[in-house]
């Protein structure tokens, strides 16, 4: 449930050091659906504190943010997500990634995934997988599994009714702009936008049913 990790680089002038104390036990997710294959996947949302050195600046650490892990044996079906043309070196995208984002996220042998999640503290937040080569002509990508966390309880999403549209920037193909609407399996919904800035901004409008 609790985690202390700590690195330090000198020569570099960067160091990091902080406590992720877990808020509840870890999330499962179970073999079938991506990222998941073919072993279980924990996701834990925990309440960082800690302090970042770069370059000889002190940064606070004082955040929600989740801890992940795909569990399984080593070997068998595992290594099947290790694609063949990856570990020989070629694409079928000339420039993986930067501004050919859109030809990549339309391959859907790929099985590309985004991993978002977003907390406004130990009570409130989301975690989903999005499936961007699936999506549709205005820009929205289905939602695969996750979470919608309010008042403090979790449930499932209903991935029938959750979706993303994330808007990129042209030149580097980053995420710019997101905007995701929840849907849990009991009804319970959540709309969430962001952009990232000199200081993040994140609103929530909750809707209850």
């Amino acid at each position: 449930m609790d985690y202390h990790i700590a690195y330090s680089d000198p020569a570099a002038k960067f160091a990091i050091e902080f406590e992720h104390r877990s808020v509840h036990p870890p999330q499962r997710f179970t073999p079938g659906e991506a990222p998941a294959m073919f072993n279980p996947h924990f996701d834990q949302l925990g309440h960082l504190t800690g302090e970042l050195v770069l370059d000889g600046e002190r940064i606070t650490i004082d955040c929600h943010s989740v801890r992940d892990r795909t569990w399984g044996p080593r070997g068998g079906a595992h290594l099947q997500s290790r694609k063949p043309e990856h570990l020989r070196g070629e694409y079928t995208v000339r420039e993986p990634g930067g501004p050919s984002w859109r030809q990549v996220e339309r391959q859907r042998g790929r099985g590309r995934i985004q991993y978002i999640f977003g907390h406004a503290g130990a009570e409130t937040g989301f975690l989903s997988f999005v499936r961007p080569q699936d999506g549709n002509a205005a820009g929205f990508s289905p939602l695969n599994v996750g979470w919608l966390l309010k008042e403090g309880r979790f449930e499932r999403l209903d991935k029938t009714r959750s979706r993303m549209r994330n808007y990129r920037d042209p030149r580097t193909g980053w995420s710019a702009h997101m905007e995701v609407e929840l849907v849990d399996v009991t009804g319970r919904s959540m709309e969430a936008e962001a952009s990232p800035s000199a200081t993040c901004v994140n609103t929530a409008r909750d809707r209850t049913h």
